[in-house]
Protein backbone atom coordinates (compact mmCIF):
# COMPACT_ATOMS: atom_id res chain seq x y z
CA UNK A 1 0.00 0.00 0.00
CA UNK A 2 1.42 3.58 -1.17
CA UNK A 3 1.32 6.90 1.08
CA UNK A 4 -1.95 7.94 -1.12
CA UNK A 5 -3.62 4.98 -0.58
CA UNK A 6 -3.11 4.85 3.39
CA UNK A 7 -4.10 8.82 3.14
CA UNK A 8 -7.21 7.67 1.24
CA UNK A 9 -8.83 5.47 3.20
CA UNK A 10 -9.89 7.88 5.88
CA UNK A 11 -11.56 9.76 2.73
CA UNK A 12 -14.09 6.68 2.22
CA UNK A 13 -14.99 6.96 6.35
CA UNK A 14 -18.39 8.17 7.79
CA UNK A 15 -16.99 11.49 8.71
CA UNK A 16 -16.22 12.35 4.91
CA UNK A 17 -19.06 10.59 3.48
CA UNK A 18 -21.43 12.40 5.88
CA UNK A 19 -20.15 15.92 5.45
CA UNK A 20 -20.43 14.96 1.45
CA UNK A 21 -23.82 14.00 1.49
CA UNK A 22 -24.77 17.14 3.59
CA UNK A 23 -23.80 19.07 0.44
CA UNK A 24 -26.34 19.39 -2.55
CA UNK A 25 -25.35 17.47 -5.62
CA UNK A 26 -23.42 20.15 -7.93
CA UNK A 27 -21.54 20.60 -4.81
CA UNK A 28 -20.12 17.79 -4.02
CA UNK A 29 -17.28 17.82 -6.84
CA UNK A 30 -15.81 20.82 -5.57
CA UNK A 31 -15.95 19.36 -2.03
CA UNK A 32 -13.97 16.05 -3.37
CA UNK A 33 -11.63 17.93 -4.83
CA UNK A 34 -10.87 20.78 -2.05
CA UNK A 35 -10.40 17.58 0.15
CA UNK A 36 -7.96 16.04 -2.15
CA UNK A 37 -6.09 19.40 -2.29
CA UNK A 38 -6.42 19.97 1.56
CA UNK A 39 -4.76 16.70 2.03
CA UNK A 40 -1.89 16.94 -0.36
CA UNK A 41 -1.02 19.99 1.45
CA UNK A 42 -1.49 18.53 4.87
CA UNK A 43 0.59 15.57 4.32
CA UNK A 44 3.46 17.69 2.16
CA UNK A 45 3.82 20.31 5.45
CA UNK A 46 2.98 17.82 8.14
CA UNK A 47 3.10 14.50 6.89
CA UNK A 48 -0.18 13.71 7.52
CA UNK A 49 -3.03 13.97 5.39
CA UNK A 50 -4.87 15.30 8.27
CA UNK A 51 -8.45 17.10 7.02
CA UNK A 52 -11.69 18.11 8.94
CA UNK A 53 -14.33 17.46 6.45
CA UNK A 54 -16.97 19.73 8.19
CA UNK A 55 -14.96 22.37 8.05
CA UNK A 56 -14.18 22.05 4.40
CA UNK A 57 -17.65 20.63 3.66
CA UNK A 58 -18.49 24.54 5.44
CA UNK A 59 -16.14 26.56 3.30
CA UNK A 60 -17.47 24.77 0.10
CA UNK A 61 -21.17 26.30 1.15
CA UNK A 62 -19.93 29.48 1.98
CA UNK A 63 -18.34 29.96 -1.66
CA UNK A 64 -14.81 28.64 -1.56
CA UNK A 65 -13.79 27.57 -4.92
CA UNK A 66 -10.36 26.13 -6.63
CA UNK A 67 -8.94 28.79 -9.23
CA UNK A 68 -6.79 26.47 -10.74
CA UNK A 69 -7.92 25.85 -14.63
Amino acid sequence: MTVNDQNDVTARGPKYSAALTSLPEDLQPIYREMVEDYKFYALKRYGKAWVAYDVIADLVRAGWRSIKK
